[in-house]
């Protein structure tokens, strides 16, 4: 996609006037860059349609999920064009909005409603509607049923036989809209000995084996930096929903019926993080011995590592014997037979049998000549895989970053911050190369209940006195 110098202001006309496509789906939207790390949007209606513009369009999912899993899945159909209606508690809200600090003031665009979002809650809940409702009351429950009606797909990650007492289980619902998508995130499953325990993120880390893997080899477990359990489950939950979208509308296309006994979809983290463990489970299956910590290392590959520079660290992560042959060459300066030991290192599997002795050598050689930026750019050159150990501050700043329009901004009044949040990594291109932008149909993350009443007159046909009672009596 074309990029703006500093300072324009130019028209979808003009960016995108060899795309019909890119022009009638932007025709309303202006685009600016204001600074050299962000791309803002200025849409001139802030509830831009996005019908027939995004390829999930037709889509509209309930959201009856909290925290992380779920709204990461929920966030990753938004930004595809599906719309999310996100059932939150009355007052409280997903709990993540007060994991806080950090978090910043967030007002909606009429300046009625105001609260401070934490930074949490935005990185996984925009483009989504929210709207106030108790579950524990009949005319909420009654309410959440109207939706279902007029929904695709549910999803929700209470605790196993929590929504039977609220009539909201797959097995009611079915009655109420039988081809309905239903998907359930839990602990350990659904029909498990542990499905009445609770499912944390960290929890999951340690149970699945991550934690025994991750760290050096005299440290303590450590679980990964962010909640890794929780996000790939998100994805996996996203792929199965849509599989289950697909078989539907071929079976539409066929005239068949999609009301089978099959669309519930269960998805434990757990199982999810057992998935993720990909070669080190394998490793475990082939040999009965469990994998243990060895830092930055790779079990299977070497050299795949941290190694020293003479003003830090930078990785490497050479894949095969000839990136090995190339990678001496670099660290030689063309100069291979003078490493000591070559023809000891020319295989993998002679490498990792080696590994300790051939990481010495190697640091012995980088630690002395090389900078990380010179060794960087040099083994850039010979297409070496490397790279450095960025701080969050200096990847979201990388150049990368940048040109590939990750970072993305909603503007808020001059007395306010804007808020940023890391956009959608999924790039649609023509056979140009010109990009269909997803931020320019995104919207910021919800205030709380700021769409109740336009959600409840819009799709559930509620009437102001409705709308009155249901505040009155506690229901929204």
């Amino acid at each position: 996609m074309q990029r703006i110098n500093k300072g324009f202001i130019i028209s979808s006309t003009t960016l995108f006037k060899k795309n019909k496509l890119f022009y009638s789906a932007l025709c309303n939207t202006q685009i600016t860059h204001y600074n050299s790390s962000i791309i803002n949007c200025s849409v001139n209606n802030r509830e831009i349609d996005r019908n027939d513009k995004l390829p999930l369009s037709h889509l509209r999912v309930l959201d009856l999920s909290r925290v992380l899993a779920g709204p990461y899945c929920t966030q990753l159909l938004s930004d595809l064009g599906a719309e999310v209606i996100k059932i939150e508690p009355p007052n409280i809200g997903d709990d993540t909005r007060f994991w806080q600090p950090p978090s910043i003031t967030v007002v909606n665009k009429e300046n009625t409603m105001k609260e401070n979002q934490s930074g949490y809650f935005q990185c996984t809940n925009r483009n989504k509607k929210s709207i106030t409702v108790n579950l524990k009351s009949k005319n909420g429950q009654d309410i959440v049923k109207k939706l279902i009606e007029k929904s695709d797909i549910v999803i929700e990650n209470f605790k196993v036989g929590s929504l039977e007492k609220f009539g909201l289980d797959y097995k009611t619902i079915k009655t109420i809209k039988p081809d309905i998508i239903y998907c359930s995130i839990t602990g350990y499953g659904q029909n498990t000995s542990k499905s009445h325990l609770p499912g944390y993120d960290y929890v999951m880390q340690a149970k699945s084996g991550l934690m025994s893997i991750t760290g050096g080899k005299e440290t303590e477990p450590f679980k990964v930096g962010v909640a890794i359990s929780d996000v790939m489950t998100g994805m996996y939950a996203a792929v199965s929903i849509l599989t289950k979208v697909i078989e539907k509308e071929r079976k539409k296309q066929n005239s068949d019926e999609f009301n089978n006994n099959n669309n519930w979809i269960d998805l434990s983290l757990f199982d999810c993080s057992l998935a993720y463990l990909v070669n080190q489970a394998s490793n475990f299956l082939q040999t009965g011995k469990s994998p243990k910590r060895i830092g930055n290392s790779h079990p299977n590959i070497v050299p795949y590592d941290l190694i020293k520079c003479k003003d830090g660290f930078i990785v490497i992560a050479v894949g095969n014997d000839n990136q090995f042959k190339r990678f001496i060459s670099v660290i030689t300066k063309d100069n291979v037979s003078s490493f000591p030991d070559i023809e000891n290192y020319l295989t993998n599997k002679e490498r990792v049998q080696r590994r300790e002795k051939l990481m010495k050598q190697i640091e012995d050689i980088t630690s002395k000549e090389f900078e990380k930026e010179q060794l960087i750019f040099a083994l850039d050159e010979e297409g070496i895989p490397c790279g450095p150990v960025n701080s969050v501050e200096e990847a979201l700043n990388d150049s990368q970053t940048v040109e590939r329009n990750m970072i993305w901004k909603y503007k808020q009044r001059d007395d306010l911050n804007d808020i940023k949040v890391v956009g959608n990594p999924i790039k649609f291109l023509n056979e140009e190369k010109e990009e269909l932008d997803l931020s320019q149909f995104s919207q910021p993350p919800p205030l709380l209940s700021q769409h109740t009443e336009q959600v409840l007159k819009e799709i559930v046909g509620a009437s102001d006195e409705d709308i009155t009672t249901w505040r009155r009596e506690g229901t929204i």
